[in-house]
């Protein structure tokens, strides 16, 4: 069950107490059954302030100073925690404000018939109050009134309420069961938040549903009732069974739309109910989406058209499954903690013109790899990318003055780099990095206290600079089977938007746009016949390559180092014969992989030397467009690879090698091959290279491991090569895996 504690602040406002306008007398005392009352008296009845002790079971006296008992005030068993059960006379109207707050060992509650009041916190934190009758005489219950009764199994609300205040049940986690009195006409802000009851139909006759007011419930279906006239954001949001929200006929506020709640003119996108999975497309008619929207949904793919104007806060906060969403190309800003704690999230493009990013808006997002910040961005915000483990690399554009507090902690960030724009940095900003290696920051905080509260990791080796190095991109062309590196932020965005031939792949390594110390120019030079780039920092040889009509000399790059420095890392150089270009590659791994499988390229040499990005950042494609995994050499019966990487990750726990393919391979003498991607692909084909491979090979994808199909094209992230028993054992080359 989803849990959102933290959405929601605990309000001191007090609801007034409803014990009469006539001034009481005096206090008094009265002792009854060994207990000492303390209490006041009006016209109407007794009104007690005060019991000693107050332990065990107590029953409340119906008749103090010859008058009936009818009013507990406020605060009259404050924090007894001595307190076990409490039962209440006929005459008692009214429970005040705090009544029995903090009463952690109140169990039973007997109310009596009379009571028409509960007020604010009045239970608020008994957390052992297993069950509660409600009288039908009741009609109101306060804010906070039962606030976090954790011993809660089932409520009642009676017809005669008609009003259940702010947050009057929120948190109470055991409460299985909830059904709505006909009478009930207003519902608070986060009444039943974080109570994961399951609810029965909501009344006709009820006007108001508040904010967050059945956030995170139990709802199997939901109907609005034609009287509703105000639904509040995040009402019925992280309803984790409800399958479609319906609007009755005659409602002339909301309307549903194949399941999803708007506003009648379709302008609002309110909540998508939290069952919902696959990919949805909010529709152009909207143009704001509300808070807490799609939290909590088992979606994958979110599409939000450029008509959106406005995001609320937590639109796509803890949705478990979401690996990708589209934002609308012009939007000016996002809600904070907008996709807080989706574990899946992998592909997310900000729109050019935001100018902050929110508190919250990437923590926990553990699967992203990378993510470009635009460049007009000020401000980074309170843990905005808190534990994103798998983000290596980042880069700050160079208008942001302020990196809050707890802005990267636990992240996976490797290196990074502080613009000299930057004024601040936020206590505990880098806790917990353990992989970041380098921080580079600007000369002039040497001898200053700007790092002095961020806890940068011991071992973390911080790098004061001059000149600033700027990050090379790296793009990849399935059309033209070739790379693209640039340091131009503009030549960046103009690609992203509006170059389709051309994907982003990564920051490949750092350089600078000004010659730093020790470095030389790196010369670019493009080929239209080979629609590709090639880079040199030999003089001579680009001087040679000036003459050849193949190639136009387009200038100098950047600047890098043309020979091993402290801190840099080799740039390894291939070039295909086949495909006629040249690739660049800091990455061993990658670099060993295209030397050892594929013979389109051929290693040349290290090309020059960059400063590191920091990690391998997102999945890249070397040579075909395709990902490639070799596992070479003959493959004995009844055994098999149980998984092959693709790109670095470790899929070895999500497969069993026994059962995936529905067969036993070690029964059936076969033999087989696992590759593992660290994210859901599309995969358009797979290809088997190699010698003795059976008929009847098997080609099964899957994206969790679990249900395996043999439908190529399609979604996975795991592909299984299947081979059946033969007389003589397969030799597997390699396993290419196109797609995006």
């Amino acid at each position: 069950m989803t849990t959102f504690r933290n959405l929601f602040l605990c309000a001191a406002a007090a609801l007034a107490a409803v014990s009469g306008a006539i001034p009481a007398q005096a206090e008094s005392t009265q002792t009854v059954n060994g207990v000492k009352w303390t209490f006041k008296t009006q016209p109407r009845g007794a009104l007690i302030t005060k019991a000693e002790p107050a332990s065990g079971n107590m029953v409340v006296p119906d008749v103090l100073g010859g008058k009936p008992t009818i009013s507990l005030m406020k605060q009259a068993f404050w924090n007894c925690t001595g307190l076990t059960g409490i039962s209440l006379p006929n005459s008692v109207q009214s429970i005040g404000d705090y009544a029995f707050n903090g009463c952690s060992k109140l169990k039973s509650a007997s109310l009596g018939t009379g009571l028409t009041v509960i007020n604010l916190r009045a239970f608020f934190r008994c957390y052992a109050l297993e069950g509660i009758l409600f009288p039908d005489g009741l009609k109101n219950i306060g804010q906070e009134a039962f606030y976090e009764c954790r011993g809660l199994t089932s409520v009642s609300i009676p017809n005669s309420v008609t009003n259940i205040g702010i947050r009057a049940f929120a948190y109470c986690d055991g409460l299985e069961h909830l059904s709505l009195g006909t009478g009930v006409r207003t519902i608070g802000d986060g009444a039943f938040c974080g109570s994961p009851a399951r609810v029965g139909a909501l009344p006709e006759g009820l006007e108001k549903i508040g904010a967050d007011a059945f956030l995170g419930c139990d709802f199997q279906s939901v109907t609005i009732p034609a009287s509703v006239s105000s639904i509040g954001e995040g009402a019925f949001s992280a309803n984790d069974h409800l399958p479609a929200i319906s609007v009755a006929a005659g409602n002339t506020h909301y309307m549903a739309r194949d399941g999803v709640l708007f506003t009648k003119d379709g302008k609002t996108l309110l909540v998508c109910p939290g069952a919902r999975s696959g990919t949805y497309q909010v529709p152009s008619s909207v143009r704001r989406v509300g808070k807490l929207a799609f939290s909590g949904t088992v979606l994958s793919r979110v599409v939000v058209p450029d008509t959106v104007a406005e995001l609320g806060e937590s639109v796509f906060r803890e949705c478990p499954a979401l690996s990708s969403v589209v934002l609308p190309s012009g939007l000016k800003s996002i809600g904070q903690e907008l996709f807080e704690y989706c574990p899946s999230l992998v592909d997310v493009e900000l729109p050019a013109g935001l100018d902050n990013i929110p508190g919250w808006v990437f923590e926990g997002c553990k699967r992203l790899e990378s993510l470009i910040i635009p460049a007009g961005v000020t401000n980074i915000g309170y843990a905005a990318f808190g534990t994103c483990q798998s983000l290596k690399q980042l880069e700050i554009p160079p208008k942001v003055k302020t990196i809050d507090v707890w802005a990267f902690h636990g992240s996976g960030l490797e290196s990074l780099v502080i613009p000299p724009s930057v004024q601040s940095v936020g206590e505990k900003a880098f806790q917990k990095c353990n992989a970041l290696e380098t921080l580079y920051v600007p000369e002039s905080w040497k001898g200053t206290d700007k790092l002095a509260a961020t806890e940068v990791p011991a071992t973390c080796r911080i790098v004061y600079y001059k000149d600033m190095p700027q990050a090379v991109w790296r793009f990849y062309s399935k059309k033209y089977k070739g790379h693209f590196f640039t340091i131009d932020a503009k030549e960046k965005d103009d690609l992203i938007a509006t170059n389709p031939n051309w994907k982003f792949e990564k920051g490949a390594y750092r350089a600078y746009t000004n010659q730093a110390a020790g470095t030389t120019a790196l010369y670019r030079f493009y080929s239209k016949g080979y629609r590709g780039h090639f880079f040199t920092v030999d003089a001579k040889e680009a001087e040679d390559v000036k003459k050849n009509p193949n190639w136009k000399y387009e200038g100098i790059a950047y600047y890098v180092y043309p020979e091993e420095v402290a801190g840099a890392v080799p740039v390894y150089r291939f070039w295909s014969k086949g495909y006629k270009h040249h690739f660049y590659t800091t990455d061993e791994a990658e670099k060993e992989d295209l030397v050892a499988h594929d013979p389109n390229w051929k290693y040349e040499k290290v090309a020059f030397w960059a400063l590191p990005m920091g990690g391998t950042g997102a999945k890249g494609n070397a040579g075909k467009g395709t990902e490639a995994a070799s596992q070479a050499g003959r493959l004995r019966p009844g055994t098999g690879v149980a998984v092959t990487t693709c790109d670095g990750t470790d899929g070895s726990a999500a497969v069993d090698g026994d059962e995936a393919t529905g067969w036993s391979p070690e029964e059936a003498g076969a033999s087989w091959v696992v590759l593992s991607f660290a994210d859901v692909r599309e995969v358009a084909d797979v290809e088997v290279v190699g010698e003795n491979l059976p008929e009847g090979t098997r080609i099964l994808i899957s994206e969790d491991a679990d249900g395996w199909t043999e439908e190529v094209p399609g979604v996975a992230r795991y592909v299984w090569v299947a081979f059946p028993a033969a007389e003589e054992a397969p030799v597997v080359k390699e396993i290419r895996v196109e797609g995006e």
